[in-house]
């Protein structure tokens, strides 16, 4: 075991094995994203590097996943809220992600040694973008889906690290007269067929057919 660098909540690691380096992403920020040297003993060590997935306009977002593109050029991140909840009356008050402006997804392009360059942020497509999976044996499409929408989403991330959505699809309710409930963590067949999603809340999962 080892200390990620940070003491926020720690909730979604992606491995580097080039740079031979993890990027570990936190609930809350400002330091979103922490790097920690792998040795070839396996021992880990934190290292100084830190990022942020905030904007100028929303300084407390929450993220939820990180991962690397497949060709190692980037990581990405979902970002499911631009605010911690608050209590109100009725309830949390919640400040979904991609909701009034485009900022879902947050993409770091890949230094050479591992570290990470510039932010650029991107479109979801639909809002609270919370797992993402890249499609097998493709360096550039990937499935995302969004916990209050629940549905799914096929987006495609381009050489300049912009992201291009594709479609999106809501999950169909006549076999589920309750709905599913938060559309979270993702995983794909071996034959790019079907993506299947864990129902938050419900206990459900929701599949998905990948016409790409």
């Amino acid at each position: 075991n080892a200390a990620s660098g940070e003491y926020s909540s720690l909730n979604s690691l992606s491995y580097n094995a080039k740079a031979g380096v993890l990027y570990a992403l936190h609930s809350f920020g400002p330091n979103h994203i922490s790097m920690i040297k792998v040795g070839k003993d396996m021992k880990l060590s934190p290292m100084e590097h830190r990022y942020s997935i905030n904007t100028q306009k929303d300084k407390d977002r929450i993220p939820t996943q990180i991962i690397m593109s497949p060709d190692g050029k980037f990581v990405l991140v979902d970002v499911l809220f631009n605010a911690r909840p608050v209590a109100g009356e009725s309830g949390p008050i919640l400040s979904p992600s991609n909701a009034t402006t485009a900022d879902g997804v947050v993409v770091f392009p890949i230094r050479e040694n591992g570290s990470l360059g510039t932010a650029i942020i991107n479109d979801s497509g639909t809002p609270t973008p919370f797992s993402m999976s890249f499609l097998h044996g493709s360096k550039n499409t990937f499935i995302n889906t969004f916990a209050a929408g629940n549905g799914a989403g096929l987006s495609r991330l381009e050489a300049d690290g912009k992201i291009t959505n594709i479609m999106t699809t809501t999950v169909s309710l006549e076999q589920a007269p309750n709905g599913p409930s938060e559309t979270c963590w993702v995983s794909i067949d071996p034959d790019n067929k079907y993506a299947y999603a864990a129902n938050f809340g419900f206990g459900t999962i929701s599949s998905f057919e990948i016409t790409e």
